[in-house]
Formats: C-alpha cells, sequence, structure tokens
C-alpha cells in the first residue's frame, strides 16, 4: 500500500490517500465542505508523510506548501532524489439543480515521468533540457482537446510523440473501500478504550472514505 497524508494548516485541513497496487485507491478530507471562495484554493502549509508498505515499510516526511503535484514532487526529489514531471487535472461539471453535490468529478487525468539516470551528467543535463521543453510547449492538461474515449493513449503519444515508447502494463484505477462491520467495531472499542466512556446504547459509525453508516 502507498500513503500519503496531508496536514495542513488551511481551510480544508488534512488530506489523506492510499492505492493498492491492483488499482484500488480511496480517500477522504477533513473538512469536505471547507469555506473556501475556488476550486484552486490550496490546503495551506504543513506537511506531507509517505508511507509505503510492499517487500518492507517506509516513512518520509517533508514540508508541504498545500499544492498536491508541487508536494508529490518535492517528496520524489528530496526523499527519493528521484527526478520527475507531474501534471495533474480534474474535470468538473457544475450542477446548479443539486443542493448535496453541486460540483461533480467527470474525470480525473494526470501524468508522472521519471528521467532514468543518464551514462554521463552531461546526457542527463541535456535529456532534461529536452524533456522540460517538450512539456513545457503542450502546457496544462487542462489545456488539451483530451478525448473520452483512450485518453491515457492520447496523453502518451502527445507526450512521447516521435519517440519509441513500448506499454508494460494498462490498469484500471478504481475507487474501492474495504470497510466493514467488524472494523468498524474494532473502531468503536479503540475509542472507547482511549476514552474510558462505557457504552450504553447502540452507536452509529460513519465510514469517512465511502459514508457507509454502521450501527453497532
Amino acid at each position: 500500500k502507498l500513503a500519503r497524508q496531508w496536514s495542513s494548516q488551511g481551510p480544508c485541513g488534512g488530506l489523506y490517500v492510499e492505492g493498492q497496487p491492483t488499482g484500488q485507491t480511496r480517500g477522504t478530507i477533513s473538512k469536505p465542505q471547507a469555506p473556501v471562495q475556488n476550486m484552486y484554493a490550496g490546503m495551506g502549509p504543513g506537511q506531507l508523510q509517505v508511507r509505503k508498505a510492499f517487500q518492507h515499510q517506509s516513512q518520509g516526511i517533508i514540508r508541504s506548501r498545500g499544492d498536491v503535484c508541487s508536494d508529490v514532487l518535492h517528496y520524489l526529489e528530496q526523499s527519493e532524489q528521484r527526478q520527475c514531471a507531474m501534471n495533474l487535472w480534474v474535470d468538473l461539471k457544475w450542477n446548479e439543480q443539486s443542493e448535496d453535490h453541486p460540483v461533480e468529478v467527470q474525470r480525473a487525468l494526470g501524468f508522472l515521468l521519471e528521467a532514468l539516470p543518464a551514462e554521463s551528467s552531461t546526457q542527463g543535463q541535456l535529456k532534461a533540457a529536452v524533456w522540460e521543453a517538450r512539456l513545457n510547449e503542450l502546457g496544462s492538461l487542462s489545456s488539451w482537446q483530451i478525448p473520452e474515449q483512450n485518453s491515457v493513449n492520447f496523453i502518451a503519444d502527445q507526450i512521447f510523440e516521435g519517440v519509441e515508447k513500448h506499454e508494460i502494463l494498462h490498469q484500471k484505477v478504481y475507487f474501492d473501500c474495504p470497510c466493514s462491520e467488524e472494523r468498524a467495531e474494532r473502531a468503536l472499542t479503540l475509542a472507547v478504550q482511549q476514552t474510558g466512556d462505557p457504552r450504553e446504547d447502540s452507536e452509529e459509525i460513519r465510514c469517512e472514505f465511502c459514508g457507509k453508516v454502521y450501527t453497532l
């Protein structure tokens, strides 16, 4: 599992996202109805904690600016010494008729590129300059005319125009929450142990990831 947790001082509070190698992902934000003035407001300064649990467990913490893209790139550069480029875009649709869900996410797109080590520092600098010029030429994903179908291949074709590429893995990424009544019971038991307040009546627990309610 790969987990990223932002602890910020901004109006949105903290952000937590985790993903599995098989494509399942889920996330939650501390204050989903924060009083922000626009959709581009950042979370504010704070810290980003990254935890990995694959063959072995590792953890890294850096200061964050409150912007997901720049924070992830900063972590990869500082903690893992990886030279990367990243671009993210969320396609939103406004629904003024709905009071509960006025904003709907149509699709979320992005790419993460990593420059592999070159044979010499000169070649590495040249490679970095070429790719930086290419990405600056392409601009933000929000300005691309990305089709609904085959969007992944379209993005790859735009980035690697004129460069031979090989597809290694094509995998679906989707939301999945493994919450259950047993996990909710354990969470409630832990909360009772920490507060010392005995349980008298049945209580409701809402999953902070998917919103499902358990009555225990």
